[in-house]
């Protein structure tokens, strides 16, 4: 009698074991929900359930249900799947993270926006001085709101936690010159799309006034010619004034101003009602 085996070859199970794989996944990675499983030490924590995690090879962002107990410089052993949340955006969800030991939490280290903006940064804890130039609320995700930070010719987006319906505990810092401690992230997915780098508040005292805003708002410059000003550059200016006469009003807080010069310009008011 002839007895014929058959081997079959079992797949192993594909687990992404260090952070350098991070950058590796694709799409289809995240939503196959492949599994991860992480040694390493919590750099920062992220208001909005996050940290920033680092290993031996790299460093990463993971999502949790809870941050409690958590703290920076915490050695962890965190496991979970590639995700893509309700907002269409691919994270590291960890829905386990257990404490292994404890350390000297890593230092922010002192930055320019240039080195921010050229990736010289990415997934590291800075702190930089900027101007306030604008504050607004989030148009796509609600819980967030957003600062625009200028130094040196270069401005970047400053996202921060914000649950209250408006941005008014930063409107504030506009003209204000702030040093501000927060994480680099390069750019990602998602329904927002950033042109680069983007940093994110870890916690709203994490900002300190330099220099205050003037106290009248009206002490600015004139807003001036801004035809063939790129958009870059404008976002950096700032506040300034425009005289003119209102032309149209709409929504209840959009005027249009037409100044002497005949140039019409939009504006949106702060704090509403025409």
């Amino acid at each position: 009698i002839l007895s014929l085996c058959a081997t079959v070859a079992t797949a192993a199970v594909r687990i992404i074991r260090n952070t350098c794989e991070v950058s590796g996944l694709t799409d289809g990675d995240y939503t196959a929900r492949i599994p991860f499983r992480f040694q390493g030490q919590i750099v920062a924590i992220i208001n909005g359930h996050r940290i920033l995690f680092g290993d031996s090879t790299g460093r990463t962002i993971l999502h949790l249900d809870s941050l409690s107990g958590l703290r920076p410089g915490d050695f962890i052993t965190a496991s979970g799947r590639c995700s893509v949340g309700e907002k269409r955006k691919n994270h590291l969800f960890a829905g386990s993270c257990v404490v292994t030991g404890h350390s000297t939490p890593i230092k922010p280290i002192d930055v320019s926006l240039e080195d921010i903006i050229g990736g010289k940064c990415d997934f590291m804890t800075v702190r930089t001085s900027a101007t306030v130039t604008d504050t607004f609320k989030d148009e796509i995700d609600p819980q967030y709101g957003h600062m625009t930070l200028y130094a040196d010719g270069r401005s970047i987006d400053l996202a921060f936690l914000d649950t209250q319906s408006e941005t008014n505990d930063f409107r504030q810092l506009v003209n204000a010159e702030i040093a501000v401690t927060a994480v680099s992230v390069p750019q990602s997915g998602g329904w927002r799309i950033f042109n680069g780098t983007t940093l994110h508040l870890a916690n709203g005292d994490d900002i300190t006034v330099l220099k205050p805003a003037p106290s009248d708002p009206f002490e600015v410059e004139p807003l001036g010619d801004i035809h063939h000003i790129s958009p870059e550059v404008i976002a950096g200016m700032g506040r300034r004034s425009v005289d003119g006469c209102v032309i149209a009003i709409w929504h209840g807080d959009r005027i249009m101003v037409c100044t002497a010069s005949g140039t019409p310009i939009q504006a949106s008011l702060a704090h509403g009602g025409t």
